[in-house]
């Protein structure tokens, strides 16, 4: 593990600072993917896991000895990549953000994708074997969540708090270079990123997007384990992201299957203008990160608050709406990021309709809340630094 020595400076005796003085000290970007001697061991158990996964998954497919050959080769790289990125990131973010603030961001995200493996097992049309390790998996990915959560809240805010701080800062490490190598992993496995850019979009997800990489491995486990055929993941995707045509979604009606996307793992049964859609927000993810799920999840709980208060109000005044339309309407139709990707696909948004914001006042809000939430997270690191 990395000690206190490693990436504090101004000396003194770092164990007995306060955490506003550890906070002040102990930063730097450098020294964070400068891999420990625990993070290295990881690492190569990372890769030899890649290996004979993807080689047995392989070999037990059929594959020729070209595909097999060169996947177990892909699956190792992404585990390494995956783990060094995830972890150099994971302690440079455990530096600089709060340990308060990104504990309760963790068990948040945890949560969710809990809530994915769930909903997946509910809806899915899988055998129970696999619904149930799906369920039995995402208790133990929130596991992961929470217990950062509680390391984050162990570090005490007066005192001496070198000994829990140094704990805490390389167990986010470890447990978010572990994520990493198991989304690149997964990534290879089901044939996701094209082999000549996946190795730089690995890093990404696993570092910038490790937010999102939580939620996107919640939604491997409500999609290739809850539904027939391993969700019929499309092997030969091979653009951007992990492509699964019959996987997890949180709205199924009658002709209308809707498309879901966490991460760079994306379900979507048609091609074209969905598929596009769904893509645009593959692209939030990887070039907003974690501003992206922060402020993608504050406006989903603001508008569905937004949403009870508007079906209330209409009821008063005598107008019909349902409160699942109006809490739909706000929260989804009205999100600033859904708004971005719908603009793909014109009169897909049926701006006309009641409770949504409507054209160009829509793309202004688009456009106020994003950039809003991009210059209040830098401002927020420019202060924490």
């Amino acid at each position: 593990m990395n000690d206190l020595n490693d990436f504090c400076g101004g000396g003194g005796d770092f164990n007995s600072m306060t955490l506003d003085q550890l906070r002040a000290n102990c930063q730097d970007f450098g020294q964070a993917f400068a891999l420990s001697t625990a993070e290295i061991v990881l690492l190569i158990l990372a890769v030899l896991v890649g290996l004979f996964w993807l080689l047995a998954a392989r070999r037990r497919a059929g594959a020729d000895v070209g595909t097999t050959v060169g996947n177990t080769i892909e699956g190792a790289l992404y585990a390494a990549i995956g783990m060094f990125a995830g972890s150099g990131f994971g302690l440079f973010v455990a530096e600089v953000v709060p340990p308060d603030l990104l504990g309760t961001i963790f068990w948040l995200v945890g949560g969710v994708a809990l809530l994915f493996a769930i909903i997946g097992a509910a809806k899915g049309d899988g055998d129970t074997g696999g619904k149930a390790a799906a369920v039995v998996l995402g208790v133990l990915l929130a596991g992961i969540a929470v217990t950062l959560a509680a390391l984050a809240y162990a570090v005490p805010n007066s005192g001496a708090a070198g000994h829990d701080y140094k704990t805490y800062v390389n167990i986010v490490a470890i447990a978010l270079g572990l994520l990493g190598a198991l989304d690149g992993i997964v990534a290879a496995l089901l044939r996701g990123p094209h082999w000549g850019a996946g190795w730089a979009l690995v890093f990404l997800n696993s570092s910038w997007g490790f937010f999102g990489n939580i939620l996107g491995l919640g939604t491997h486990l409500g999609s290739y384990l809850c539904w027939a055929n391993d969700g019929a993941p499309d092997r030969d995707n091979r653009k951007a992201y992990t492509l699964y045509r019959r996987g997890l979604t949180l709205r199924d009606e009658p002709g209308n299957r809707y498309a879901f996307t966490q991460g760079w793992v994306m379900s979507c049964d048609r091609p074209g203008d969905l598929e596009m859609h769904e893509a645009i927000h593959v692209g939030q993810h990887f070039l907003l990160g974690p501003v992206y799920v922060v402020s993608h999840g504050i406006w989903d709980a603001l508008g569905a608050l937004f949403g009870v208060v508007a079906y209330l109000l209409k009821r008063w005044f005598g107008t019909r709406i349902g409160f699942s339309d109006a809490v739909t309407k706000m929260s989804y139709f009205n999100n600033p990021y859904e708004i971005m990707a719908y603009a793909t696909h014109n009169g897909a948004r049926q701006d006309a309709d009641t409770l949504i914001i409507p054209s160009p006042w829509s793309f202004i809000f688009m456009a106020a809340w994003i950039l809003g939430a991009v210059g209040l997270t830098i401002g927020l690191v420019i202060s924490w630094t």
